[in-house]
């Protein structure tokens, strides 16, 4: 039998509720011979982390917990990969506690790991304390889905404050695309302002799944906090000598510590495409006619080109513009459509439609007589309309829309926020508006930052699933029907 030992150092000895624990394995051959054992990998899935909390209850998972509750079963195992440890050599394997285990409750544990090949190579770790505490969320926000790979997972930034006064710290939070449910990660990237509000990107021509995010704070540089390719931060200041301009969307990486944004002014009737290189910012200032609004859509395509979304409250009128990257002059916008009513939400997607890529406009818009609601997707290649559904509500006038999320399929779902700030769920069919509850069966409201997610378009049961920030010290989520 051979002769291995097995120790687990976890990075941190205490993390938030939900947080991310790094930890890594090392097996080590002290016997006297060399030894040819099972790797410890995802793929060889022969790692089980055990957690006993002080009332004796204990939990366990292993890499591919994931894959199963997504699936239902364990991928398919080749033939083992195997590593040959002459004697005193070691083989370290790196993971997450949070993907391994699962979100615990907030408490101490006595963590460690088994390591089983065959009846005749196995090893089990010493153990070691590890403390969950509560997290204090004070903000829960997702960025555009449109141009993200419909398999990359489903990120989230939320703003934890460690103190009642402040900096906070923003995290990224990673959940599954199969099953949002359960998470993949949910890291630090730095401390920000406690009210600042950052924009987050999931999208990079390079790498789909990379992350940005970018805020600006009162008259200071933007800062843009991006993610490596071993998921360590880090973070680019970009000066701007106008103080009236704000990030307006999320930005697209376009090399090392280079990216592209769009700013604009707080009434939207200036504007300019940023870019940064090394911390030095260029402007290509514009003045878009009609002006910006707040529920402007900026997106990044991989050829290169930004695409904006906006429209006109007072003429109930939607705009588009794109313009290539490398640019000396913004194009002007042209008018995409003349909405039937107030417009109450609007989106880009990047969708594929008989074969051809398309980028399509979602337009969502209420009568100002009746109580019909109108769902338009608009090509933005000619403005042609690809498709229409209407519907009837009761009072549709006293409904915003907060978010949005759509399947691979253009199936698209709505949250929808009454006057008293109570959040309702309308499903692709637009059959009702189901409102909401929190713990305790509280209404859910607008305050909790509730947000809609979609699950990826293989999944066994494609679904829509709600998260949003409960009692203060949890980020729930759950699956809406």
């Amino acid at each position: 039998m051979a002769e291995l030992t097995l120790t687990l150092s976890i990075s941190s000895p205490r993390v938030l509720r939900g947080q991310s624990a790094p930890f890594t394995l090392t097996l080590k051959n002290v016997g006297g011979a060399p030894e040819t054992v099972d790797m410890m990998s995802f793929r060889n899935n022969n790692v089980i982390l055990r957690a006993v909390d002080k009332s004796g209850k204990e939990y366990a998972g292993s890499a591919q917990r994931l894959n199963k509750i997504a699936t239902g079963h364990d991928p398919h195992n080749r033939e083992p990969a195997t590593i040959t440890l002459k004697p005193g050599d070691t083989h370290v394997s790196d993971g997450d506690f949070l993907a391994y285990m699962g979100e615990l409750p907030v408490g101490t544990y006595s963590v460690t790991a088994s390591y089983t090949a065959s009846p005749f190579a196995q090893a089990d770790s010493a153990p070691v304390e590890f403390k969950i505490e509560d997290m204090r969320p004070l903000w829960l926000g997702k960025g555009p889905e449109g141009f993200r790979s419909a398999w990359a997972p489903r990120r989230l930034a939320w703003l934890h404050a460690p103190a009642e006064t402040g900096d906070a710290i923003l995290y990224l939070l990673s959940l599954d695309a199969a099953n949002p449910l359960q998470a993949e990660s949910n890291r630090p990237l730095a401390p920000i302002p406690r009210d600042a509000r950052p924009l987050l990107s999931g999208f990079s021509p390079e790498v789909p799944v990379r992350t940005h995010a970018i805020y600006r704070w009162g008259e200071g540089p933007v800062r843009i906090i991006s993610l490596g390719d071993r998921g360590e931060p880090t973070l680019t200041e970009a000066p701007l000598a106008n103080p009236s301009l704000r990030p307006m969307g999320p930005p697209l990486c376009t090399g090392a510590s280079s990216f592209v944004f769009v700013a604009a002014s707080a009434s939207g009737s200036s504007a300019a495409l940023v870019t940064v290189s090394g911390g030095k910012p260029s402007l290509v200032e514009f003045e878009p006619r009609p002006a910006f609004n707040a529920a402007a859509c900026v997106h990044w395509s991989p050829d290169e080109k930004v695409q904006i979304l906006w429209h006109d409250p007072a003429t109930s009128t939607v705009w588009y513009l794109e313009a290539p990257l490398l640019t000396e002059k913004v194009p002007a916008p042209r008018k995409l459509l003349s909405a039937p009513g107030p417009v109450k939400h609007l989106r880009l997607d990047r969708r594929t439609i008989d074969g051809s890529t398309r980028i399509v406009a979602t337009v969502l818009c209420a009568s100002l007589v009746s109580d019909e609601w109108h769902r338009l997707s608009i090509n933005t290649a000619d403005g042609s309309e690809l498709n229409r559904t209407s519907w009837t509500f009761k009072g549709a006038s006293r409904y915003g829309v907060i978010d949005s999320s759509m399947h691979d399929n253009g199936d698209t779902a709505y949250l929808f926020c009454d006057l008293i700030g109570q959040i309702h769920y309308c499903p692709p069919d637009a059959s009702r508006l189901s409102p909401q509850t929190a713990e305790y069966a509280r209404p859910l409201t607008a305050d909790r930052c509730p947000v809609l997610l979609c699950n990826k378009p293989d999944a066994s049961k494609p679904a829509f699933f709600l998260a949003y920030l409960r009692e203060g010290n949890q980020i729930e989520r759950k699956k809406v029907d």
